[in-house]
């Protein structure tokens, strides 16, 4: 469950008003919220983490929660980067109760430990 709480919890940025398609040619209007968190693979357990978080992800693409990229330290490749876009507020916690999204996050103690999560980001500058 820990990471259950740590990704169920807000983390968020507000990022500038995006128009995402949520289906059947609907387009709404959302304020992203950005998400970022620390993932560091257990001994042995990079390629699982690895297909799983692609399973996760795309999984949560394709129902219009988030948009998610993975990085990898390069000077430590069992340390990742994960950066999260939620749609909007009211997609992340559609996701927060969604049976499919919980067996994964039920999954990751098992392949990663989470150190490092940053919740309350401003947005100082961008180019």
């Amino acid at each position: 469950m820990l990471a259950t709480t740590i990704f169920g919890r807000v983390l968020s940025m507000r990022a500038g008003t995006a128009t995402w398609n949520r289906g059947k040619g609907d387009n709404i209007m959302a304020q992203e919220i950005f998400s970022l968190a620390v993932l560091e693979a257990l001994p042995g357990k990079q390629e699982e983490l690895l297909a799983k978080l692609r399973e996760l992800y795309t999984m949560m693409r394709a129902k219009g929660y988030c948009r998610d990229t993975l990085h990898r330290d390069s000077s430590n490749p069992s340390r990742f980067l994960h950066l999260r876009r939620w749609t909007s507020a009211e997609m992340r916690l559609e996701a927060q109760a969604d049976p499919d999204v919980h067996r994964y996050w039920q999954m990751l103690p098992e392949l990663c430990t989470i150190p490092t999560v940053y919740e309350s980001l401003e947005r100082v500058f961008e180019s």
